[in-house]
């Protein structure tokens, strides 16, 4: 027997990733309208940490909040997050679309905007989830 079997078959192993999987993907549509409104998807690197820091938050909620190890984890995780969005979204203000953004957007015109939600927002969720 595959000794990643337990994990794979286990709910309460699952449980509070896809206990997250709710906040993250409100955040993630929230993202996703912003950016149709700007025509412009590179604000989803802005979001990158984010997506991180929420799934942690989410996941530690599941758990018993009395350590501090715990505390220590998700404080670390949120200077992070922040620290990193952050740099990116002073680095990327006013910038036109990342190159890899335009691209994308060239092989999947028309309705980019509406591709770019599973294409871009949504894999970045399952990604970083």
């Amino acid at each position: 027997m595959n000794q990643f079997q337990p994990l794979l078959t286990d709910w309460a192993y699952w449980w509070p990733w896809l206990h997250a999987l709710l906040p993250l993907a409100i955040f993630m549509i929230l993202g996703w309208l912003w950016s149709v409104y700007k025509h412009n998807v590179h604000g989803v690197d802005v979001m990158w940490a984010g997506y991180i820091f929420l799934t942690a938050f989410y996941v530690a909620l599941q758990q018993s909040l009395t350590h501090p190890r715990l505390w220590l984890v998700l404080l670390l995780a949120g200077l992070w997050g922040g620290r990193l969005s952050l740099h990116l979204a002073v680095r990327n203000w006013g910038q036109p679309e990342d190159h890899r953004y335009r691209s994308i957007r060239a092989n999947n015109s028309p309705h980019f905007w509406l591709k770019s939600l599973y294409i871009i927002f949504g894999l970045q969720l399952l990604l970083a989830g």
